[in-house]
């Protein structure tokens, strides 16, 4: 199976809900289990997430996903091919850098020594309230890695920096009164515009990564607030969240080369060889 084939069949999952996010959970721990991955399914929060395993060594690797999706109508589950690009939602953000990463790992299944190298998939990075999700309950309950590479959307970058996400939850108050006497009370939802509109013209509202980053946020900042070194490393595409989402076909098997060689590079720096020069 290749990447393009894969990345179809996560992206054929309605994971915006919690039923499609369950029954590609399974796909993907039959999948792995399949190739030689050795899965831990670890339920937190409520939540189920997956750990699976290659290889062996003493440092430890981490390759991250997500399944989940920001909600789409529902042709935009059926992927399509279209002037080198694969269609559908998710294809960016980021089932098919997911797809790259299980295909990795078959890869290095059968003889990676000199590392230890994980594969972790989470239900809920698009959250979108305040509280824990399944990284960071990870984290919190002792999960560790020496090195984390987040496959977010960077075009083939590797992306050092991120904006970061604000996120809470405000109640306004008001005062009800009878719409043909408005003067009496006082509208709650006016107010709530008011003070969106507030926050909108604060300084950070309008500011963007600099250097080699995204304007967004990934699980990787749970691992670098406990001192766990982490990057964004994604394929090329575009339009994310939104209703012509794609990944150029053409970065996938480069993507997932990458991945390799990578995870092959640090087995042998931790089976004791010099880690190789690799060429950008």
């Amino acid at each position: 199976m290749d990447e393009v084939q894969l990345a179809e069949r996560l992206i054929a999952y309605d994971t915006s809900r919690r039923t499609g996010i369950g029954l590609a959970t399974d796909f993907v721990a039959g999948w792995l289990e399949a190739r030689g991955a050795a899965v831990e399914q670890i339920e937190t929060g409520g939540r189920r997430c997956l750990v699976a395993g290659v290889g062996s060594g003493p440092v430890r690797l981490v390759y991250h996903g997500h399944l989940d999706v920001v909600p789409g109508h529902p042709q935009q589950f059926t992927p399509r091919l279209a002037g080198g690009r694969l269609i559908g939602r998710g294809a960016y953000d980021m089932k098919a850098a997911l797809a790259a990463m299980m295909l990795a790992v078959a890869d290095l299944a059968p003889a990676l020594r000199g590392a230890r190298l994980d594969l972790v998939v989470v239900p809920d990075e698009e959250r979108a309230e305040p509280g824990a999700n399944c990284t960071e309950m990870l984290v919190r309950d002792g999960f560790r890695a020496d090195f984390v590479v987040c496959g977010e959307p960077t075009d083939l970058q590797v992306g050092v920096q991120a904006k970061g996400v604000l996120m809470l939850r405000a109640d306004v108050p008001g005062t009800s009164a009878h719409g043909s006497t408005p003067w009496l009370g006082e509208n709650a939802v006016l107010r709530a515009v008011d003070l969106y509109r507030r926050i909108e013209r604060l300084p950070f509202a309008s500011e963007s990564a600099p250097s080699v980053g995204r304007d967004g946020a990934s699980d990787a900042v749970a691992f670098l607030e406990v001192g766990v070194p982490a990057v964004e490393y994604g394929p090329r595409g575009g339009g994310h969240h939104g209703p012509e989402e794609y990944v150029e076909v053409e970065s996938l098997p480069r993507y997932r080369r990458a991945l390799t060689e990578f995870a092959r590079s640090v087995a042998r720096a931790g089976a004791g060889a010099a880690l190789p020069e690799v060429a950008p």
